[in-house]
């Protein structure tokens, strides 16, 4: 083989292998500053489908190293080395299988190691020994299929400042005590083992966890009623706050027995939602004394009975929404300072009986939306003193008789949006003297014999109303007298006819929507009464804008009128001319027809403005005529300066002619005599 061939083949190999191994200048790596860390630098070589962790990386004052989302298979003992600064470094989804022993010594200041989403076969006992100061470590995802992982290694023992660790989406066999030993998790506050597959928990595994402030144990399948009441009774005792149990699915019934050995805990939130609880008994929730809030949202629970909730005397936030209940007492329930309830999207629940709430006296907000409500008995609110939020937006309430929201007395906002409601008369609101916000849209109220004008004049402090899209034909007198209100929104009411005084003694009125009603609006006649910060009439089928007696709008800030076919008239001109003076903030301006400012000139074409045309023309002639008169002026002035030299210098001459001649006819006395 010839010394040509055989130095082809060494460039090559050299190019082969260097590309296997890119160096940072071939794999561009940005280097910017550290979020994290003001003097320290952050290297980014993630998604640069590397395969190796690159060398010749800049090590001085790197804090942060991002190197995900590539192919890196192995983690040498040497890839780090150099790094001493290094606190934050970045692996998760790489191809990772192997990872050398004391491969990450050389990184001893290191606080947070992210490993999720690889596919680890064995993990070394002294990986992560020497990383003394680490607060989070990540392992989601982080070990090859058919893998199990079994008890910590003796090298976690040396995380003595870990507070978050994340090994969820693994596969676990028993975890039995010792399996987190007390060195390795005592300092923990958050242990997430979401998605996991597990054979079961003996009593002790979770001993050790003595720090711990979150548990998250979600969607864990082999997880039982047995095994959780193990995890429980190892954390009694302890800060635990925070247990979310999503979507366990081996867990049917709550009884008195699951929570028996949990009695001297701190636990403020509970998550129980969408898991196969069918039953709550009696006493279920006896030793949770501090709990705060409890989600129970989309269980299979088909009753909730008297009693269930009994022990949370100081929840104050309780979810049983997208639940199949068709039935509710919840008298007896010890629930005293209960502030929310969510039970929307309970779509078997079709009879709300009267007093059914009774034993809630505290709850300031009831979610009540997306249900199918078919019979709402009198007093079916009544025990509610203290509510101030009621939403039953979407939920078929056509049932809806006067009595029923009767004991309202502190309620603020009623949102009924389309709720089925077909009348409106002031038995609906019978002292709701508080309400503040009244939300009614997408309701039928087509027949003007079942809306009475004076529904809303029991409500003195309502300051919010709207009623979009409720087919009204007319106003009915429903906004004369509301002196607080502050927001109306009639839009999609198609058709409405607004009378002359629609809104008389509503002077406070400041935000009014009218668009998409497709009716022809008299602004004088309709807003007289009122001094508006905020009018919308887009998309109404407005030609015309009438300028006469604008003056009440002087104090308007914003107006929408967009999408409206406006023509080109002296009205339109006016109208936009006085916007422009009141320096009024116009929504979309291009989509306006005609010009909005003054001496734009029309479009000859489209608009017949005549008066505009010819002021235009006009001002364009009168301009042309005094330009020439100026210029004629400027002409004359300059002949006469040429006249005037022209004739001064003739008259000098002819002075100068008669003045010798006169002087050379005198005759003088001897008295003087000149020797020439």
């Amino acid at each position: 083989m010839s010394v040509q061939v055989r130095l082809l083949f060494v460039v090559l190999y050299l190019i082969l292998s260097s590309d296997s191994r890119r160096s940072n200048s071939s794999i561009n790596c940005h280097i910017g500053n550290d979020p994290h860390i003001s003097w320290g630098r952050q290297i980014d070589c993630s998604r640069l489908s590397i395969a190796n962790i690159p060398t010749g990386l800049p090590t001085v004052n790197v804090t942060s190293l991002l190197l995900d989302h590539n192919n890196i298979e192995l983690v040498k003992y040497d890839d780090f080395k150099n790094f001493t600064d290094l606190r934050y470094l970045d692996l998760k989804n790489n191809r990772i299988g192997d990872i050398d022993d004391h491969a990450f010594d050389g990184i001893p200041q290191l606080i947070y190691l992210n490993l999720n989403f690889n596919y680890l076969s064995k993990w070394p006992n002294n990986a992560v020994s020497r990383l003394i100061r680490l607060k989070e470590l990540y392992l989601k995802y982080a070990i090859g299929e058919g893998c199990t992982l079994g008890p910590l290694p003796a090298g976690f023992g040396y995380l003595t400042k870990l507070e978050k660790l994340v090994i969820s989406k693994l596969h676990f066999g028993v975890i039995s005590e010792g399996f987190f030993s007390k060195a390795a998790v005592s300092s923990v506050t958050f242990l997430d083992l979401s998605y996991s597959k597990m054979a079961g928990v003996e009593r002790g595994a979770f001993r050790n966890f003595t720090n711990i402030r979150t548990l998250k144990l979600n969607v864990v399948i082999g997880l039982d009623s047995a095994s959780l009441g193990n995890i429980l009774s190892d954390l009694d005792n302890t800060n635990l706050t925070y247990l979310s149990l999503f979507s366990i699915g081996n867990i049917t019934k709550l009884d008195e027995g699951l929570f028996s050995n949990f009695e001297h805990n701190v636990l403020k939130t509970l998550v129980l939602s969408y898991s196969n609880v069918t039953t709550i008994n009696p006493g279920a929730f006896r030793n949770l004394a501090n709990l705060r809030e409890l989600y129970l949202q989309s269980i299979n629970l088909r009753e909730i009975k008297a009693n269930s909730f009994n022990g949370l005397k100081s929840l104050i936030y309780l979810d049983i929404s997208q639940t199949n209940i068709i039935g509710y007492n919840f008298s007896g329930s010890g629930l005293k300072n209960l502030k929310v309830l969510n039970m929307s999207r309970s779509s078997q629940l079709r009879h709300m009986k009267s007093y059914g709430f009774d034993g809630l006296g505290s709850l300031n907000e009831l979610k009540l939306e997306y249900m199918k409500i078919t019979i709402l008995e009198a007093c079916a609110f009544c025990g509610l003193p203290n509510l101030k939020r009621l939403s039953m937006a979407y939920s078929n309430a056509e049932s809806v008789n006067p009595n029923t929201f009767a004991g309202l007395i502190s309620l603020e906002l009623l949102n009924l949006a389309s709720a089925g409601i077909g009348y409106l008369n002031q038995s609906l609101f019978n002292n709701m003297t508080s309400l503040k916000k009244l939300i009614l849209d997408y309701n039928r109220f087509s027949d003007s014999r079942s809306v009475s004008a004076d529904a809303f004049r029991i409500l003195p402090n309502l300051t919010y109303l709207s009623m979009e899209s409720c087919q009204l034909s007319s106003d009915c007198g429903l906004f004369r007298r509301l002196p607080k209100l502050h927001y109306l929104s009639l839009m999609w009411n198609i058709g409405i006819t607004l009378s002359e005084h629609a809104f008389l003694g509503s002077s406070y009125l400041k935000q009014l929507v009218l668009s998409n009603i497709n009716t022809t609006i008299v602004l004088p006649s309709a807003l007289n009464d009122l001094r508006l910060d905020y009018l919308d009439i887009s998309f109404d089928g407005i030609a015309y804008m009438s300028p006469i007696n604008v003056s009440y709008l002087y104090k308007l800030q914003t107006f929408a009128g967009e999408r409206n076919p406006y023509s080109c008239s002296c009205e339109n001109l006016k109208f936009w001319i006085w916007f422009n003076k009141t320096k009024t903030i116009v929504d979309s301006r291009e989509s306006y027809y005609c010009p909005d400012e003054p001496f734009v000139p029309f479009d000859v074409g489209k608009c017949v403005n005549t008066l505009a045309f010819s002021f235009s023309v006009t001002t364009i002639l009168i301009i042309i005529v005094t330009l020439g008169i100026f210029l004629a002026y400027l002409n004359r002035w300059h002949f006469n300066q040429i006249w005037y030299k022209f004739r001064l210098n003739h008259y000098k001459k002819l002075e100068n002619e008669q003045e010798h001649k006169f002087r050379s006819q005198a005759k003088y006395d001897a008295f003087i005599s000149c020797s020439r």
